[in-house]
């Protein structure tokens, strides 16, 4: 694969790079990055094998069969529920609840072609979202506009944590029966919807266990709420910051600085993202009036006092990288331009800066 390159794009029936957003379900990129890591020589990839413990030290971790397996490094990169998160900061982590859950599904467009009214919303553009103040509903196309997923947030109602969870298709309609007709056709046709409590939780202070040989990466060590759908993208980006990184290694003694420089390249950005999607959140939720007026009139400190009444004391990076401007279009340009990071520029700077120094030399790249 071509180096920045984006994968899987032709495979799955998308036409232009700029369409990678809406025509790339998580399970499609996640089902491409297996196929890809099944062929490498190098890879084991092992199922059924859930990890119940982890030894820093070795390091280690155990299976729920009871095996060990050792290796020089163990990288969490195990989700939300993260063991290994544990792990590595030294106890359990409580999540914060939102007040939010959200229903999930995909369905077939086939319907939208038989309704004249909907073919020509959806031509005018394949993205679209409602607000109404506690709710709002995002429907976007994918897999070549096959398929539509739909996304609708309500005010919870004592779900769980959870991407399986299923729920009552006649409840979900019920709660949104308020909105629109064209949102009453399209949500009409979810049989089986999902139902997923949106938690959040904070940037952690450290991504590296203080052995050096254990660290963590994507939801693991920076959930991200789903309001501005940066939870893959951080995810991604943080690997190929820690692939390359390792790629300089030439001792097992380098880990601990290496992967110091990986959190120290990584975190500050992921906990914008962190922040930008727990404000989108508070943004998304303003009680119904016209919604760009709203945005307007909370702005600067405003937004950020909004955001940061309901949390306890607030989040240091919000103050950094999340503020609403009054100009149309300058805070969703901030928010970009803050998250914009070419993860080997700032490796191979790294490397060239600081790390061919420290590790006196004798680091080379990898193939």
């Amino acid at each position: 694969m071509r180096r920045r390159s984006v994968v899987g794009i032709h495979a799955l029936g998308c036409r232009h790079e700029e369409d990678v957003r809406r025509a790339l379900l998580d399970a499609d990129l996640h089902a491409v990055l297996a196929e890809i890591a099944t062929k490498q020589e190098s890879v084991t990839v092992r199922l059924n094998s859930t990890v119940v413990g982890v030894d820093p030290e070795l390091p280690s971790v155990t299976l729920a069969s009871g095996e060990v397996v050792k290796g020089d490094l163990v990288i969490g990169a195990d989700g939300l529920k993260s063991i290994v998160r544990n792990i590595v900061i030294g106890h359990p982590e409580c999540p914060i609840a939102t007040g939010d859950s959200a229903y999930r599904a995909v369905i077939s467009t086939v319907f939208i072609a038989k309704d004249l009214e909907l073919m020509a919303f959806f031509r005018a553009s394949d993205t679209n979202g409602w607000l109404s103040g506690t709710q709002h509903v995002v429907a976007y196309e994918v897999r070549a506009k096959k398929e539509l997923n739909l996304v609708l947030v309500h005010q919870d109602d004592e779900s769980v944590e959870s991407w399986t969870a299923v729920s009552d298709a006649k409840k979900m309609m019920l709660e949104f029966s308020g909105f629109e007709p064209r949102v009453q056709k399209i949500i009409a046709q979810i049989k089986t919807p999902l139902t997923w409590r949106l938690v959040d939780r904070n940037p952690l202070e450290t991504w590296v266990q203080p052995r050096g040989r254990v660290t963590l990466l994507g939801d693991a060590c920076h959930p991200i709420l789903p309001h501005r759908a940066l939870g893959t993208v951080m995810a991604i980006e943080d690997a190929a910051a820690l692939g390359n990184i390792l790629s300089h290694l030439s001792s097992q003694d380098q880990l601990p600085v290496f992967l110091k420089t990986y959190q120290s390249i990584r975190h500050r950005l992921a906990s914008a993202a962190q922040a930008i999607s727990r404000m989108s959140k508070q943004l998304l939720q303003i009680p119904p009036a016209p919604h760009d007026a709203a945005m307007r009139v909370m702005k600067g400190e405003d937004a950020i006092k909004h955001v940061e009444k309901d949390l306890d004391g607030g989040f240091a990076p919000l103050r950094t990288y999340a503020v609403v401007n009054d100009t149309p279009g300058a805070d969703e340009q901030k928010e970009i331009e803050s998250l914009l990071c070419d993860v080997d520029e700032a490796v191979d700077k790294w490397w060239a800066e600081e790390g061919e120094r420290i590790v006196g030399g004798t680091g080379s790249k990898g193939a």
